[in-house]
């Protein structure tokens, strides 16, 4: 009789997940959906599972892919909330015996995934979402408290067999300003949108669902709004645009911390009629009808390491607007797949407004931002899935 051949256990581990919406979760999920499709694989995905049973039947119960839940804290930020990991959540990550974890975040199941991958020699890979100092001061707000979580996060980085970076400015970073010592690899991000194959039928029919004329100046902002991403930049660069006398229809897709101060200046800065704040959209055709009628993704952020948002907006045509000099604009070229500009309300409307005098021009950079930032997470995670085997190869289970 032919003896099965034994699948690869995999856990795909991280502190935050559905019903929460972020780049991060949606890393999680698209890697474990390419993950379970691949006969010789069984994934895992390692998360705190929601408070509510009303989220559980929205975001779990289709999922195509095993979840291993433990509870929340109730302690967090944002949106955030701390794992809490019981006796029989730990005696069920323990006895699930994987081959390999790899983990989206450094706080406690992390923690808890390096203390089992040393008891059962099962190796870490761990992907670095975070510039981390960023966040530490934003909520720290104490500069030796910020220098601690520093040497911890360092502490915690170099514990993995092997760390995935974004991009290779991330790959420097990590190493220059975090610590990191190990080895590493470039993995990109993806996106699950597929270019639409009708965006001229999809982008009319959206026109009208928005009450818009067709050719608007419409811009787009996908993320969570917080000042740290520039939602407050592209608020005040499009005051200048109106004082230019160009009409135009803004959309803030997401939630997040700063969005009653977003709010108020919306109010404050008269804009009430020009910008639209949707709130969280989980349906990836509404997030499409947006992109579609979109003329430019804005995206002045400085504390993203990299937004799977500009390959969405590039899927349906649309190029990114960002400032220089960020991790977040790696592979963006001025005036070739994307437009980068300096830091300042006024420079960011200004380079608004060059984008939009020239027409031609600008679908020339929708084009070629297509051809260079769209991939999808089929090629991303059987990039990832090789370096999987390198780091099994060579950290091999004791019998």
């Amino acid at each position: 009789m032919e003896q099965k051949e034994k699948k690869i256990k995999i856990a795909i581990v991280c502190d935050v997940f559905y019903p929460l919406i972020d780049g991060v979760v949606r890393v999680v999920d698209n890697y474990a959906r390419e993950l379970c499709k691949l006969p010789h694989v069984d994934v895992t995905v390692v998360v705190p599972g929601p408070r509510k049973q009303e989220d559980f039947d929205k975001f779990y119960k289709d999922l195509p892919y095993k979840v291993m839940m433990c509870k929340m804290s109730g302690v967090g930020f944002d949106g955030y909330n701390q794992p809490r990991m019981s006796g029989a959540f730990k005696k069920e990550f323990r006895e699930a015996k994987f081959d390999l974890i790899h983990s989206h975040s450094i706080f406690s199941l992390y923690k808890f995934a390096l203390k089992v991958g040393k008891e059962q020699n099962i190796p870490v890979i761990l992907t670095v979402h975070s510039q981390f100092r960023p966040d530490y001061k934003r909520y720290l707000k104490f500069a030796p408290l910020v220098w601690w979580w520093m040497k911890l996060t360092k502490w915690k980085l170099n514990k993995c067999n092997m760390l995935f970076s974004i991009n290779e400015r991330m790959d420097v970073y990590i190493r220059n300003e975090v610590g990191y010592r190990g080895g590493s690899r470039v993995v990109r991000n993806a996106t699950h949108f597929k270019p639409p194959a009708d965006l001229t039928k999809i982008r009319k029919q959206a026109y009208q669902k928005f009450g818009l004329e067709e050719g608007a100046n419409v811009f787009s902002f996908v993320g969570r709004l917080l000042i740290e991403k520039g939602v407050l930049i592209i608020l005040r660069a499009l005051a200048i645009v109106k004082e230019r006398g160009i009409p135009f229809k803004m959309f803030y897709v997401g939630s997040g911390f700063d969005e009653k101060q977003l709010r108020a200046e919306v109010k404050r800065l008269g804009l009430e009629n020009e910008v639209v704040l949707t709130g969280q959209l989980s349906s990836t055709d509404e997030l499409i009808d947006i992109y579609s009628i979109s003329k430019l993704f804005l995206f002045p952020s400085k504390f993203d390491v990299d937004c799977l948002v500009k390959r969405e907006a590039a899927s349906c045509l649309v190029p990114s607007v960002m400032l220089e000099n960020t991790y977040t604009n790696a592979e963006i070229i001025d005036g070739v797949n994307g437009y980068i500009c300096g830091e300042g309300d006024e420079v960011f409307a200004e380079k608004i407004i060059e984008a939009l005098g020239d027409e031609k021009k600008r679908q020339e950079v929708a084009k070629q931002a297509k051809e260079t930032l769209f991939w999808n997470w089929k090629d991303a995670v059987g990039f990832a899935y090789k370096i999987y085997e390198e780091v099994l190869a060579k950290n091999p289970k004791k019998p």
